[in-house]
Parts: C-alpha cells; structure tokens; sequence
C-alpha cells in the first residue's frame, strides 16, 4: 500500500479487512441504482481491431451476442484446465476473445507475464513454473519457440492444449506443437 499512494478506495469482494472496505458495504448506502436495462443481440458490446497484416488495423464492432460464441473449441479445453497463457495483447481479438474471456468464463487462472518484447525461452520458462496447461499462441510466438532446442526435456511443461488464429500456420508449427504437447 506505501507503494500506491495516490490510491483512494481499496475494495475486497471478501467484505472487509484491513485496510480493505467491503465492496457489497460500500454498495448499501447508494439509493436509485438504475435497474438493468434489457439488450438485444446485436447492441454493441465490444470493438476489436484486426491485426493490420492486410492493411491498417480496422475496427469491428461486435455484438452482445459475440460473447457467447467466443470460439467454440475455447470452452471444451478452458473448462478442465486451471490455468491459460497467452503472450498476446487482450486488444487483439485473439487475446481477448480466445484466451482471457473463455479463461476468466470458466474461471481458470490466467497467467499473465509482462507485455514485452516475445522471448521464447522466458515464455517457456513461466509457462513451466506455473503449470499452465493451456496456451494460446499466435503463429508468430510459435515460431519462435520453434528456435528453442528439446524444450520438453528443458522445462517441466503441463501443457494440454495449444490454440493459436491469424497468419498462416505452416506443417513445422503443427508437428512442433505435436511434439511439445507429447
């Protein structure tokens, strides 16, 4: 908290503690909260932008709708796992659509690293000492962890499942993952 002077309200889901004030208190006292309003499947719920490999990035606006139908094959490998990586930006449609809304949906852990420049060996190396069992990777991250010589013998990985969306996925990246997966 010494760290984070300029912070004001610290609120705990929990109720309170500490320095912590109850968040469902801190509710009780407001009067006139508006009832929910009703929505339609088409109202607009989120915009992501394309990646810009085409041209520049594009805005697509989606619907309510769309978080329901996120991807298909995010649910069934997300629901028994605990934990999801991604390096990718929660901007990019595959980040957030992929990996951190199905993640948090079906509230598995999601192992977030610093947004930095991609090292495939740093990747591995907290990919590992998490335990995460799913990630979502895009083509250009797997790749790069192409370069990285035996990673199953050099790491302790739980991996389960490896998604990836966007640019082409060539047949090396395909038997790689085969054979990082086991």
């Amino acid at each position: 908290m010494d760290d984070l002077p300029d912070l004001e309200i610290l609120l705990s889901t929990d109720g309170p503690a500490a320095r912590a004030e109850g968040f469902r208190e801190a509710l009780e006292p407001l009067d006139g909260i508006p009832a929910p309003e009703m929505i339609a499947p088409d109202d607009p719920a989120m915009m992501i932008f394309t990646s810009g490999t085409t041209g520049p990035p594009k805005g697509a606006l989606h619907g309510t709708a769309s978080s329901s139908a996120i991807s298909p094959a995010s649910p069934l490998a997300t629901n028994s796992c605990r934990s999801q990586r991604t390096p990718s930006d929660w901007a990019w449609a595959g980040g957030l659509l992929n990996a951190l809304l199905p993640a948090l949906y079906f509230g598995v852990s999601v192992v977030f690293g610093p947004f930095r420049p991609f090292d495939p060996e740093a990747a591995l190396t907290l990919m590992a000492t998490t335990g995460v069992q799913n990630a979502f990777l895009p083509p250009t991250a797997m790749k790069m962890l192409m370069s990285v010589s035996a990673p199953r013998d050099r790491y302790d990985l739980k991996l389960r499942t490896i998604g990836t969306a966007g640019e082409s996925l060539w047949r090396a990246a395909y038997e790689w993952s085969r054979d990082i997966l086991g």
